[in-house]
C-alpha cells in the first residue's frame, strides 16, 4: 500500500480543503429611495474595514456574491458621490447562505456610525442569516441602554452645559444629577454585556460581543480578565476570536484599575519630564489631553482652573499633555489661557501618533483621565459635571458658592 500521496494529488486535496473553508455568501437587497447607478460597497466592519466587493443600484436593487472563511460583521455602504459624509449604510452579521435585505434609504444609518460600532439600522429587514438573528436578540436589549444614555446626554446634559444665549447655566447639582443617571445606565449596559457573555457558550459570535464589552469606556481590568477566562479552552482562527484576544490585551493596559504607564515628554522649556514625576505620588492626578486648536478643550479651561484652585489645597493635581504638532501654537495658547504657573504643561510632539496617545487610546480631545494616589486609573471621564461629582465625593464640596 502506498503510504504517501504524490505532490500533485496532495496539492489538489489542500486546495479542496481550503475551498471548503470558504463558504459562499449571496446578498440581495432592495433599498427604496436609492438612485440608479449609485455605487454600493461591501466592507468588513469588525477587526478591519477592508473592501470586499462593489455593486451598482438598478431599480433600487443590488447584490453581492462573495465567500467568507468565518462569521463576519459586514457593512453595506450606499455612496453619496456629491457629499460622501452623507453616505448611508447598514451592518449585518453573516457567514454563508443567501441573505435578503429590504428597507428604505431614510432608515439606514450614516456611514460613519457603522465602523466598529456593532450598530444595526432600525428601518431594515434582514432575513436568511441565523447569525444575524442571534446577534439581533443581543443587540436589541443593549440598544435600550444605548438609547437611554444618548437621550440623557443629548436632551439633558448638553442643554445643561449650553442653556442658550441669555440663559444662565443651572446649579452644579443639576449637572451632577444628570451625569449620575448617565453613569448608572452605562454601568447597567456593561453589566448586561458581562452577563450575556457569561451565560452563553463560547463561540465566534460571542467573541464579537465580548469585544464590544471591552470597548466600554468604564470596563475594568478585572472585567476584562473575566471575559477572557470565559473563553478558556475555546480555540478558533476566526478574526472575531483573535480580535477579541488582541483587544483584551491592549485595552487591559489602560482600563479602569490599570497602573500608570510612564512616558517621557517635554515641558515648556524643552526639558524631558516623565509622567511618573507627577502621578502616583500620593495625590489624585488629572491627566488632561488637549491642544491649542481644540475649541472644546479651550472652553473647558476656566472650569478646570476653578476645580484646581478649589481642590489643589486638598491634594488634587493636574498634568496637561498637549497634542499640538506646532510648538509655537502650544506656547501661545498656554500664555493666552494664563497656564504658565498653574500646573505642569507637557507636550507629546508626535500628537495622536505619540506612544502616550496610542497606548491610552486617545482618539479625540479633550480627554481627561484620573489617577489615584497609587497611580491606578480611576476614570477615563474626568470632565465637566463628572469632575465636579468625583471631586465632591472625594473631598467634599469646596467649590465657591
Amino acid at each position: 500500500m502506498t503510504r504517501y500521496l504524490s505532490i500533485p494529488i496532495l496539492a489538489i486535496l489542500i486546495c479542496i480543503a481550503a475551498f471548503r473553508t470558504s463558504a459562499p455568501l449571496v446578498i440581495k437587497a432592495q433599498i427604496n429611495g436609492t438612485t440608479d447607478g449609485q455605487k454600493v460597497y461591501l466592507k468588513y466592519a469588525d477587526v478591519s474595514s477592508d473592501m470586499i466587493d462593489s455593486a451598482v443600484v438598478t431599480n433600487g436593487q443590488f447584490s453581492f456574491n462573495t465567500k467568507l472563511t468565518s462569521p463576519r460583521f459586514l457593512s453595506i455602504i450606499l455612496q453619496n458621490e456629491k457629499e460622501p459624509y452623507r453616505s448611508k449604510g447598514l451592518n449585518l452579521m453573516a457567514s454563508e447562505g443567501t441573505v435578503q435585505i429590504s428597507g428604505n434609504l431614510d432608515g439606514l444609518k450614516q456611514s460613519y456610525e457603522l465602523r466598529e460600532s456593532g450598530a444595526l439600522a432600525d428601518g431594515v429587514t434582514i432575513s436568511g442569516s441565523p447569525l444575524h438573528d442571534a446577534y439581533l436578540k443581543y443587540y436589541t436589549r443593549k440598544c435600550v441602554f444605548d438609547k437611554e444614555r444618548d437621550s440623557l446626554f443629548m436632551k439633558a446634559y448638553i442643554p445643561y452645559l449650553n442653556p442658550g444665549k441669555g440663559k444662565q447655566k443651572g446649579p452644579m447639582q443639576t449637572g451632577i444629577d444628570i451625569v449620575s443617571k448617565i453613569d448608572k445606565v452605562s454601568n447597567e449596559r456593561t453589566a448586561y454585556i458581562m452577563q450575556y457573555v457569561g451565560k452563553n457558550k463560547p463561540s465566534d459570535l460571542l467573541a464579537f460581543i465580548a469585544m464590544q464589552g471591552i470597548n466600554q469606556s468604564n470596563i475594568t481590568t478585572a472585567e476584562i480578565d473575566k471575559l477572557v477566562s470565559h473563553f478558556k479552552g475555546y480555540s478558533s482562527e476566526s478574526p472575531f476570536y483573535k480580535g477579541f484576544l488582541d483587544k483584551a490585551a491592549i485595552t487591559k493596559k489602560t482600563a479602569i484599575g490599570s497602573s500608570l504607564l510612564d512616558y517621557t515628554l517635554q515641558d515648556i522649556d524643552g526639558k524631558d519630564r516623565k509622567i511618573s514625576e507627577f502621578a502616583g505620588k500620593g495625590k489624585y492626578v488629572l491627566l488632561e489631553f488637549w491642544a491649542s486648536w481644540c475649541g472644546p478643550c479651550r472652553a473647558d479651561i476656566p472650569h478646570i482652573k476653578e476645580a484646581y484652585e478649589a481642590y489643589h489645597p486638598q491634594g488634587f493635581d493636574i498634568v496637561s499633555v498637549s497634542l499640538d504638532e506646532k510648538h509655537d501654537a502650544w506656547i501661545k495658547a498656554i500664555k493666552e489661557e494664563q497656564l504658565e504657573n498653574k500646573w505642569p504643561q507637557l507636550v507629546a510632539k508626535a500628537a495622536f501618533k505619540s506612544d502616550i496617545a496610542k497606548e491610552y487610546r486617545i482618539n479625540g480631545i479633550p480627554a481627561c483621565l484620573l489617577f489615584d494616589p497609587n497611580g491606578k486609573l480611576v476614570t477615563r471621564n474626568m470632565r465637566g459635571s463628572w469632575m465636579d461629582m468625583i471631586l465632591i465625593k472625594q473631598y467634599g464640596n469646596h467649590f465657591p458658592h
